[in-house]
């Protein structure tokens, strides 16, 4: 009956009704002209929306005789459609003007029990914009979710789950990606973005293989149910992996694939990393112009640090160097302006920027290999894979051979990691 909540919520905001006025159980039974005994029963009641004695106690507060009967119907209109839309939807404007609609109507339940489907509502969206999430939010959801259907209950672990993979959490991440598991039924509105969500999780924690299971379990469901935007998600996931295996020509095929079903819609922020990925193979492959129409096609709206830094290289490997400090510049301010400033990439842009000034190629490369030096626990394999690159390049540049060999064997080792 209840897509929503569980019964107990309603047991919960019937008390927080009585409290809220002020009244004992003692009250209640005067104005219901029923013993305390048969309150306590009925504000435990397993079926309390549906007992006719519930309808005399919804008349001491003025509400309506089917009001919980209604309430899940009244409140789904807004739910169901907004999380279909945050998860599902292929542009921003509609995820806002669901989420405006839904902000307004989430008034009404302001301060009671039967918030915790708006407070869960608000968390996915914050994750979906980037915005700051207080810890008490996450703790009111984790103590709470019990009271939400299976189907919410599972999403809410979903997210919870996303959440801290996204701040590199990979503990917390497992232990509710888990839950989810353990709670999601093979019907499960959501069981498609679970597993797109243990795809990612695996491919950043380094399980190649498990990450490729989840993907195509993910691929399927998307497939059938024609969600395209996340199907081109999780394609992206497993070409990523195909980059972890070093197998650069199918994942620049999977990647191209994605560019092309994309193309004519309205989707810039999948396009920048499509676009990137592409560039990307295109620099291991020494294919730098191909890399450079890559970067010319993205939205800078979306750029960050990582993408101009790729963008500098490519051109500085092209010899255009005057726009190449352009673009140092850019990222450098970039990078200052993000919430998650990376120091790897202000140190790159930082030697490419000491390089245009000293034009002494030698000592930059030097400078590369220090950087190589400090972060290499720290980067991951692609990211090792094009500096290690570069650093070998320009070794040979400047005929240190040696260095250039010792390099190339560092190179080695992170392709069969």
């Amino acid at each position: 009956m209840n897509k929503i909540y569980k019964t107990e919520i309603y047991n919960l905001f019937l008390k927080e009704l009585r409290k809220n006025n002020n009244y004992t159980i003692k009250d209640i039974s005067i104005l219901c002209h029923m013993s305390t005994g048969t309150i306590c029963t009925l504000e435990n009641s397993i079926n309390i929306q549906t007992n006719p004695k519930t309808k005399k106690l919804l008349s001491i507060y003025s509400l309506d005789e089917n009001y919980l009967i209604n309430l899940e119907t009244v409140i789904c209109k807004y739910i169901c459609d907004f999380f279909h839309t945050i998860v599902y939807a292929e542009n921003f404007e509609e995820v806002e003007s669901k989420y405006l609609d839904l902000s307004q109507f989430a008034s009404l339940y302001k301060d009671s029990i039967l918030a915790l489907i708006f407070i869960l509502s608000d968390f996915i969206y914050n994750i979906y914009t980037n915005k700051h999430i207080k810890s008490e939010k996450l703790k009111l959801l984790d103590a709470n979710k019990i009271y939400l259907s299976e189907e919410y209950k599972s999403l809410c672990n979903i997210y919870l789950g996303r959440f801290y993979l996204q701040n590199n959490d990979f503990n917390m991440a497992k232990f509710y990606y888990d839950e989810a598991l353990f709670d999601v039924q093979k019907d499960n509105t959501y069981c498609d973005m679970l597993y797109y969500n243990l795809a990612s999780y695996y491919a950043r924690t380094g399980d190649i293989l498990t990450s490729t299971k989840y993907s195509d379990m993910a691929m399927k469901l998307f497939t059938e149910s024609g969600n395209y935007l996340r199907l081109i998600n999780t394609k992206t996931i497993l070409a990523l992996q195909y980059l972890e295996l070093r197998d650069f020509s199918s994942a620049l095929k999977i990647n191209l694939e994605n560019l092309n079903n994309i193309s004519g819609k309205n989707l810039d922020y999948e396009k920048k990393s499509l676009l990137n990925n592409i560039a990307y193979i295109y620099m291991i492959q020494g294919k730098y112009m191909k890399a450079k129409e890559c970067f010319k096609e993205m939205n800078p709206a979306y750029m960050q640090a990582k993408h101009y830094c790729y963008y500098l290289i490519t051109l500085f490997e092209l010899g255009d160097y005057d726009k190449a400090s352009l673009i140092c510049e850019k990222g450098i301010e970039i990078n200052k302006t993000t919430t998650y400033k990376s120091t790897f990439y202000r140190d790159i842009f930082n030697a490419y920027r000491k390089c245009f000034k000293d034009q002494d190629l030698h000592k930059f490369t030097n400078q590369l290999s220090k950087l190589y030096s400090r972060y290499s626990d720290k980067l991951n394999s692609n990211q090792k894979e094009l500096l290690l690159t570069i650093i070998v390049n320009n070794y040979k540049k400047v005929h240190q051979i040696k260095k250039a060999f010792t390099y190339l064997e560092y190179l080695y080792q992170n392709s069969i990691k």
